[in-house]
């Protein structure tokens, strides 16, 4: 029985999951929406690939997730805006690459990638 335990939660703890959640407000006023606020959350979980050598492990992957918040403005009942924001955790952890170092010596560069903002703003014209 524990062994069979066992092999469930690492098949479970393999598999890739995802899961989004996400709240709205709308007012409304007597031609149609006023404004609308919003904010939403995902996170995606993955089953990260490695790289097995002598004495170490190596992952390449990391779970992703990211939240957002918008803010939807009705300027005429015709035109709206949107700005919103966005901060996504990424998936992947590291850029890795390969460049000529002294004497024609390959040299590995790493750098780190974090996290980002994304700033964004939609005019929607109904017609």
């Amino acid at each position: 029985m524990q062994r069979e335990a066992g092999n469930l939660w690492e098949r479970w703890k393999a598999a890739n999951r995802f899961a989004a959640t996400g709240y709205s407000y709308t007012k409304q006023g007597s031609a149609g929406p006023i404004f609308t606020v919003g904010i939403g959350y995902y996170y995606s979980s993955n089953n990260n690939l490695t790289l097995q050598r002598p004495r170490v492990t190596q992952s390449f992957l990391r779970d992703e997730w990211g939240f957002e918040a918008y803010y939807n403005l009705a300027l005429t009942p015709w035109m709206l805006i949107s700005p919103d924001i966005q901060l996504i955790g990424p998936m992947q952890k590291q850029q890795i690459s390969v460049r000529q170092g002294p004497l024609g010596v390959p040299r590995i560069e790493r750098a780190f990638i974090g996290n980002a903002v994304d700033l964004g703003f939609r005019l929607q014209l109904l017609l």
